[in-house]
């Protein structure tokens, strides 16, 4: 059983992601176990949340999920520096996460 932590921007991120994760896991015949963290207050409380969450499982070791999957909206900064900012967040377990963030406006 793989356990997967999903901390995204707003819960258009998590609509779209939860199934998307569920029907791959499904797919490659993988159990999973979906954890959604959905933050509100945009790019800089996700940054901040995300910071907290981090030094939360690191001090609870039991807790660090198999992946954590980290999704925000570029907002015109684009895919690689969001990535950058966030991944100085995420350095002590940055093996176990991956980012999603989508083009600029992508819910229009």
């Amino acid at each position: 059983m793989r356990r997967i932590s999903l901390f995204t921007e707003d819960t258009g991120h998590e609509e779209f992601l939860l199934p998307l994760l569920q029907r791959i896991a499904d797919q490659y015949e993988v159990s999973v176990v979906l954890k959604p963290l959905s933050v509100r207050g945009g790019y800089g409380k996700v940054a901040e949340e995300l910071e907290e969450y981090v030094q939360e499982i690191i001090e609870y070791r039991e807790g660090i999920p198999d992946l954590l999957l980290v999704a925000t909206d570029a907002n015109c900064q684009g895919f690689i520096e969001r990535r950058k900012k966030l991944q100085k967040t995420v350095e002590p377990i940055r093996d176990q996460v991956i980012f999603a963030v989508p083009d600029p406006h992508v819910e229009r």
